[in-house]
């Protein structure tokens, strides 16, 4: 996880990029592990072939745990339905000493419906193509190609409101990065492109009761290159310092029809003077130079002190409606009423080991300054809308917090607490009269404890908790009637409440068989609970009005019991 140190090789988010890369499968020995659980099930297969210069693996996560809700005598829950899936498969292969090829898959699915209500579906999927050639001992090649295609389905499955709406987003990227390390140095150069594709959104109704129209917003395409840098120098045995830049160059591309306005810099439905069709050029291009700086110094064999500097920039919004039982997600590319957004992340921490890195701390500080920060108007139609750009506003947005982090790595009791106070806020004309509100991200505290205690090389338990500050909402305060006796309501400020804390607590129980070293095939079973105190955490909170017209608060709670399960693990070695 990279926060305010971000190298120059990382780009296209404004905040923290996590790198995530995929194993490969053993080239020694075939291995087969999973877990058969009353609720959800593992597996996994991984190992050589091709005279050990081939290795593949194999693993998957699904669930089926309707027949569990169905049994919940909770009308609500009794007709509701939950699903996923997830694969993943490597093959990578060895040219040689030095050259590496492989090819991943990454597919997940996830399906969700409540009571007759709502529902959605989201379903992604990663293909990755990854060559290594070491030039030298010092010199390293990585070429990189991917495709990611995520799309969701976002159903409204009451009455003459039924519909489907389809959001999504398509990207091909290739990369080439060139590391050369010597003893006081690492160089990292290289270069990137991406050809994203994005559907705003398709509306479409449901059931021969639906009163929906159907609507469809073109979709949009955009590219995005860059050149980077990234060089760390080890100044002395206690001080490195790491200095890049990354270039990046983007473009919307046509075909595209866009509104025209009477003023381009403030674009309003009550504004439109025409249309103009673009075709297949670039309509709108940015480019920016981005900076990264980070530095760290040893105090001594066990403690850190680590500084970072990142400037960032995002050309793809993802703009979200928390305001409704099923959170609205649109995706938009950057264009010319859209600009990108542009961040400035900083950071400071401090590192400290103990007792023989068997124990690590962590203190850690962040501030992050974001222009060009886009949110809705009140009120805002955000469900296919080909002018988008007349619900949306401008401004300034500020996060910042204090992370805390403990360790132990081994030992009878193990395990980590982390804590993390934190805001994040907005400040937009046109939303709160220009004040700064807390932003649909903002929780100020959240806390994790996982704790496991081995009694002895059969039983273990675990303990897992978790907490966090509730999202913050915006409700009605006050209502007045019309005298055609319709009831308006009258909002508070944006995200000016918060929906109850979320808390749970797991708890879990391994029994394993007695220890042999030579044993191949090992098995253990262990009996968990979800919720163990039942807490109805909300889901989404959210206003409707009733028959009279008069507003009620509804909280959802999907899974507010207590669910055990068994599940048995297996592993062959």
């Amino acid at each position: 996880m990279y926060k305010g140190n971000i190298p120059a090789k990382y780009g296209g988010r404004l905040a923290s990029v996590l790198d995530v890369n995929v194993r490969d499968g053993s080239f020694e020995k075939l291995k087969f592990k999973g877990g058969l659980g009353v609720v959800s099930s593992r597996l996994s297969l991984e190992g050589p072939f091709k005279n050990n210069n081939t290795s593949f693996l194999i693993s998957g996560r699904s669930t089926y745990s309707n027949w569990l809700l169905h049994s919940i005598e909770i009308p609500e829950v009794n007709t509701s339905s939950a699903f996923f899936y997830d694969l993943n498969m490597k093959l990578t292969h060895r040219l040689n000493e030095r050259n590496f090829i492989s090819t991943s898959l990454y597919s997940t699915y996830d399906e969700f419906s409540y009571a007759e209500e709502f529902g959605f579906d989201y379903n992604t999927l990663v293909w990755q193509l990854n060559y290594r050639s070491a030039f030298t001992d010092e010199i390293l090649s990585t070429f990189s190609a991917i495709y990611s295609d995520y799309k969701s389905d976002q159903l409204d499955l009451q009455g003459s409101d039924q519909s489907n709406l389809k959001v999504g987003t398509r990207y091909f990227k290739v990369k080439e990065n060139i590391n050369y390390s010597r003893e006081a140095f690492t160089l990292d150069v290289g270069l990137s492109f991406i050809d994203y594709n994005v559907n705003p959104g398709i509306l479409e109704p449901m059931g021969e009761l639906s009163v929906v129209i159907p609507k469809q917003v073109d979709k949009e395409r955009g590219r995005e290159g860059a050149l980077y840098s990234d060089l760390t120098y080890n100044l002395s045995p206690r001080t490195s310092v790491s200095g890049g830049v990354r270039y990046t160059l983007y473009q919307f591309l046509g075909p595209e029809e866009f509104y025209l306005y009477a003023n381009p810099q403030k674009p309003s439905e009550d504004q439109i003077i025409g249309r103009q069709v673009f075709a297949e050029k670039v309509i709108h291009k940015e480019s920016l130079i981005q900076p990264r700086f980070s530095a760290r110094y040893l105090l001594d064999a066990s403690s850190s002190l680590k500084a970072g500097y990142a400037r960032t920039s995002q050309y793809i919004n993802q703009i979200s409606n928390n305001d409704t039982p099923t959170p609205t997600s649109i995706w938009q590319l950057s264009n010319q009423y859209i600009p990108s957004q542009l961040s400035h992340n900083l950071s400071l921490g401090y590192f400290k080991n103990f007792k023989e890195n068997i124990w690590n701390t962590s203190f850690e500080v962040y501030y992050r300054i974001i222009d060009r920060l886009i949110d809705y108007r009140d009120f805002a139609d955000l469900i296919a809308n080909d002018h988008l750009e007349t619900e949306l506003l401008s401004g300034t947005g500020k996060a910042y917090g204090v992370e805390l982090s403990l360790k132990k790595q081994v030992g009878t009791l193990y395990g980590w607490l982390n804590y993390t106070y934190s805001r994040s806020l907005r400040k937009i004309d046109g939303v709160s009269g220009g004040r700064w509100y807390p932003s649909n991200f903002d929780k100020p505290h959240d806390l994790s404890l996982v704790t496991n205690f081995q009694i002895n090389k059969r039983n273990t338990i675990s303990v897992n908790f978790s907490y966090s500050t509730g999202r913050a909402i915006t409700i009605p305060i006050d209502r007045h009637q019309l005298e055609n006796q319709f009831i308006v309501l009258n909002y508070s400020d944006r995200n000016a409440f918060r929906a109850p804390d979320y808390h749970r607590l797991d708890l879990a129980y391994t029994l394993g068989q007695g220890f042999r070293k030579s044993r191949k095939f090992k098995t253990s079973w262990t009996f968990s609970v979800y919720n163990l105190y039942a807490r109805r955490n909300a889901f989404s909170v959210y206003v409707i009005q009733d028959t009279l017209g008069e507003p009620k608060i509804k909280r959802l709670s999907v899974l507010g019991n207590a669910f055990p399960s068994l599940t048995f693990n297996f592993e062959l070695l």
